[in-house]
């Protein structure tokens, strides 16, 4: 502030003082003031101040001025001393440039205000409440997918955990059967030595009870007697131990047979599951070549997809470049009534002219009226005529109806001419009436399309978002086509998991037969022996071991047929939505054709709008080149003042009235014109109209 103040005084001194050398004072000046500063608006000092601190004060107070401000105000002050201007702006440069300026360029506060300035109308909460629910929907469709992701992560976890559980089953009855064959082949040998030993047993059998035959028959000696009693005891000792062996043999055949039923019907069952599991992989071959197919069709429905987006964009651009075409249109419309209302006031001018020259005719009339009620007593005094003209000029001066013949008949034919010309007045306010009526009707009619042309945008805008949303559900299904997959190739492998437990059971069943058969003699080293608990344990394992892969095969089934249940319901929705896809080309194509109509439309006006626009200024043109009526002249004082009251007020709008055959071309031109454009737009409003129905009818399909 104190160096705006000390600046501002120096500028004043010098002004005041002129002639007078600044001493000291030059310094005081900024150096930014002959600097060019060509983004920032000057204040014109060309207005007569009383000093510059006048100016200061009136443009708001202490101000830090600019260059190309002071130059003014110096060139502006003294035009003489142009040396000791250019000798304080060299001075000025040596201040700092630290200093505040004024920006006198236009702020603007938000886009929406400079878009209002330059013309633009933009409708601001319709766009952000677009804006709110399409952040609503795609948070909605995040949170669904978070909560489809957490779903597949809990599925994921149980399935390896029933992976695992299976893993630890397969490790566990592996072992098993890795013990069973090892005890399998130790018990092979022993089983042929408890043949051997069982037919060495038979033939002992025979030959003692042969012995016995023999010493039954021969009892001679009465010495021996004793020792065959205690042969024969131990004898009979023996045969009772051949009978429990002979009847445990007997119990481990039955045994044995009942554990070839046993793996007879194992055997059945590993049947029945390769046959299933053949099924399951025909079915899995099956499923993915369904799934190939889906997939090949996703693609489809995915360049399609593309395919729309793009015609979307196009649809876009061809939107905006409608709005500012519209926007351009609607420019021309305003700037055309503004001509209109310029034209009512013209008009206006015209009806107040016609009032007063009526007004005059009506005077004239009555002067008339007046005149030939005074002629018969003119015609009386025609004796005196010598003092008449001796007092001419005494009665023209006291009365102005005392007029000669001829300046009657001047009178006469002005007063006609003055009918003539209000006649033609008439008719030009008549044809300027209608003019502004078929004008007003054309701007009305305008705005209507424009606001036709606005609804019709944000219809086709609605459309584009519902295709979005659409679309975005066609990307989804994709997805859910892929979990579908992934579950079929995930219950193909539980099915191969089964079929390998079948297998692994099928070869402990076999083990535990084999085991069984072993086991008939206990005494030997080299065999295992197994108690009736341990082998209905086994047995029991082998029955649960089955039960689980029977039951894992029938979810493995279960699952395979609901995979096929999402497929064919994904394959339903495809279909749908690629018939979707389809209407929606269709009605994509329909929009686009009725666009062209539109633009063909929107072409035809704008060269009727042209077409008009050069006949109104070759109207306007021949209006300025028309001849202006003559004036009228050698009336009486009062008649002459009236009559350039009248030409002063009329002007030059008088002159057009004369070239009625003129005037009356143009009209029939503009007529015509506007009629051939009350056609077009007749047609452009039904175009519109039927695009409005066919929007209605696609909600219902």
């Amino acid at each position: 502030m104190i160096k705006s103040e000390t600046q501002s005084h120096v500028l004043i001194d010098y002004i005041h003082n002129p002639q007078a050398e600044v001493n000291g004072s030059a310094s005081k000046l900024p150096e930014s003031l002959k600097k060019d500063d060509v983004n920032r608006g000057y204040v014109d000092t060309a207005a007569p101040f009383e000093s510059v601190m006048a100016a200061i004060s009136k443009f708001g107070g202490l101000i830090d001025w600019e260059a190309q401000t002071l130059e003014e105000v110096l060139k502006l002050s003294s035009p003489r001393s142009s040396s000791r201007t250019s000798k304080l702006l060299e001075t000025s440069k040596k201040v700092s440039i630290n200093q505040a300026y004024i920006d006198t360029a236009a702020p603007f506060e938000s886009v929406k205000d400079a878009i209002n300035k330059f013309g633009g109308t933009v409708d601001w909460e319709a766009q952000t409440a677009v804006t709110i629910e399409r952040h609503k929907h795609v948070q909605l469709e995040l949170e669904k997918a978070q909560e489809e992701i957490m779903k597949c992560k809990e599925q994921y976890e149980a399935v390896e955990s029933i992976k695992e559980d299976v893993t630890k089953e397969l490790s566990s009855m592996k072992r098993l059967v890795e013990e069973l064959k090892q005890s399998l082949e130790k018990a092979q040998p022993g089983e042929a030595q408890v043949k051997q030993d069982s037919e060495l047993i038979d033939a002992r059998l025979k030959e003692i009870e042969q012995r016995i035959a023999n010493f039954a028959s021969v009892a001679a000696n009465a010495d021996n007697i004793e020792i065959d009693k205690e042969r024969i005891a131990d004898f009979a000792a023996v045969v009772a131990e051949l009978r429990l062996v002979k009847q445990e043999l007997e119990s481990m055949e039955s045994e044995r047979a009942v554990l070839d039923d046993e793996r007879n019907s194992a055997l059945r069952k590993a049947k029945d599951f390769d046959v299933a599991s053949k099924e399951i992989e025909k079915t899995i071959g099956d499923l993915k070549q369904e799934l190939v197919a889906t997939k090949e069709s996703i693609e489809l429905a995915h360049s399609a997809h593309l395919e729309a987006e793009e015609q979307r964009a196009s649809a876009a651009l061809a939107l905006e470049q409608d709005k500012s075409i519209w926007q351009k249109e609607l420019k021309r419309a305003e700037d055309e009534v503004e001509q209109l209302k310029e034209q009512l006031l013209s008009t206006d001018d015209v009806k107040s002219k016609l009032n007063k020259a009526s007004s005059l005719l009506s005077r004239l009339k009555d002067e008339l009226a007046l005149y030939m009620k005074a002629k018969p007593n003119r015609e009386a005094k025609s004796t005196q005529e010598h003092k008449l003209v001796d007092h001419k000029g005494d009665v023209k001066e006291g009365n102005p109806l005392a007029l000669n013949p001829k300046e009657l008949d001047e009178v006469r034919s002005r007063i006609e001419k003055a009918n003539n010309e209000i006649n033609c007045l008439r008719v030009a306010s008549s044809s300027l009436k209608s003019e502004l009526e078929m004008e007003r009707a054309s701007v009305s009619t305008l705005r209507q399309r424009n606001v036709l042309a606005s609804v019709l945008v944000s219809s086709l805008e609605d459309e584009l978002s519902r295709t979005k949303t659409e679309l975005g559900k066609e990307v989804e299904q994709p997805k859910a086509l892929e979990r579908a997959a992934e579950e079929a190739d995930r219950a193909k492998e539980r099915a191969e998991q089964a079929k390998d437990e079948a297998c692994t059971m099928e070869n402990v069943a076999n083990s535990t037969l084999k085991a069984m058969t072993s086991m008939e003699v206990e005494d030997s080293p080299n065999l295992v022996t197994l108690s009736i608990e341990e082998y209905f344990k086994l047995t029991e394992k082998a029955n649960e071991a089955e039960e689980i892969a029977n039951s894992r095969v029938i979810s493995a089934i279960a699952q395979v047929k609901a995979a096929k249940d999402l497929e064919l319901r994904s394959l339903q929705e495809l279909e749908e939505v690629q018939d979707m896809i389809q209407e929606r080309k269709t009605a994509l194509r329909a929009a686009e054709e009725k666009a062209k109509r539109a633009t063909e439309g929107k072409l035809g006006m704008e060269q009727e709008l042209r077409t008009w626009r050069a006949k109104q200024e070759e109207q306007r043109k021949a209006r300025g080149a028309a001849t202006r009526l003559p004036q009228l002249s050698n009336l009486d004082a009062a008649v002459e003042a009236r009559s350039c009251v009248r030409k002063a007020d009329a002007g030059i709008d008088e002159s057009p009235l004369m070239a009625n055959p003129k005037l009356q071309m143009t009209r029939s031109n503009t007529t015509n014109s506007i009629g051939a454009s009350k056609r077009g737009k007749r047609s452009l409003f039904r175009r519109i109209a039927m695009l409005f129905a066919g929007k209605k009818t696609q909600p219902l399909k």
